[in-house]
Formats: C-alpha cells, structure tokens, sequence
C-alpha cells in the first residue's frame, strides 16, 4: 500500500503503511459508498499520544517521536488487510475499519491501548508505561447518511473528549436512540463471544 508520503521524505518501518490526509478521506468515501450498496457498518478509531505537550517538555521531542511511532506500530499491528492507517493531524492517527460495528469497535481500541502499553513498557520500562494513548472511537450503521469529512470531524471530536479524560483516555460516541435496536447484529455477537473467525 501507498503510503501517502511527500515525495523526498523517508517514514520510518512502522509508518510504512499510513495513507496522508487526503488519501485517508478517500478511503473513507470510498468505503461510505460501499456501505450505500450494502455494507452493514464502518468503525473509525482516531488516536494521538495523551498529554502530547507534557510528555515533549519532561522527555524531550525524540522520546514524543519514539511513542508516537510506536502508536503507529501497535495499530499497523492490529490492522487487517480491508483496514486503512491515516495520519490525519501532527501526531494523530486514525484506523478505519470497515464492517466493524459498535462493541467490537470499542473491543478494538481496548487491544490497542494494551498493545501501545506494551510496547512502551518493554521499550522504556515502568517509565514507558507513564506514557499513554487515547482513542475516539466512532461508528455509522447502514443508512445512515455520513461524508468521510463528517466522519473524520466527528472522530476528531471524541478524540479530543478522550484526551480530556484524567485516566483511561477513550470516548465512544454515543449511537442516536434510532441505532439502538439494531447496535449489535449476530455477526458482531460471534465476535464478542467467540472471537475472530
């Protein structure tokens, strides 16, 4: 996969598969218009190193580098092959996975929370694990009408809720009253019970 890259810049191993802003976005619509045809849900999973600016100040710039590389490594990690990595502001990245729906989606982010803090503990020991990522996690159910800018803006915002949060540092965007009935549908009750297929 592209990258995405500016030409004449060199990204390191783990952001080998990022796509840049715009590309992202055209993902995102072009996953919308699947959806349109009958696709059941799209998951986007927004995520940036929390107290971004603390950890600079008191680590220096490198260390913000290293953990931030390292969040795009546990998500890499944790893709699979219709997913999509997107840098989509310094310092913040989004996974969009597609046919994901609301609780495997927030089961998601979880793993990756984990893995980030394992990777930072076994890169950097108990001082590693001072350093944490927050995640805003949002979701569209088929019908609902969505653009990949919306979609992104509204990532954006619950990311931003996340970092807000003195510990845990993830928000959910809450479903309208409307997506309730059909929130988790018998494909996503296999995962939550019996794992991947």
């Amino acid at each position: 996969m592209n990258s995405g890259a500016e030409p004449g810049t060199a990204l390191p191993a783990a952001m080998a598969r990022r796509r840049n802003a715009r590309r992202f976005a055209a993902d995102i619509a072009g996953e919308l218009a699947r959806m349109a045809r009958g696709r059941n849900e799209l998951s986007l999973v927004c995520a940036g190193v929390a107290d971004r600016e603390t950890v600079r100040n008191r680590l220096g710039a490198a260390a913000l580098a290293r953990a931030e590389n390292a969040l795009a490594s546990a998500m890499r990690l944790n893709m699979k092959g219709c997913d999509s990595l997107g840098r989509i502001a310094e310092g913040r990245l989004a996974l969009l996975l597609p046919g994901v729906g609301l609780y495997a989606a927030r089961l998601h982010g979880e793993n990756l929370q984990k893995a980030f803090a394992d990777k930072m503990r076994r890169r950097h020991g108990a001082e590693g694990l001072k350093i944490t990522c927050a995640l805003g996690i949002v979701c569209i159910g088929q019908g609902e009408r969505s653009g990949a800018g919306d979609l992104l803006e509204r990532g954006g915002r619950a990311l931003q809720n996340a970092l807000a949060q003195r510990s845990a540092h993830i928000c959910q965007e809450r479903p309208s009253l409307s997506e309730h009935p059909a929130l988790v549908h018998s494909r996503e009750k296999r995962f939550l019970f019996f794992g991947e297929e």
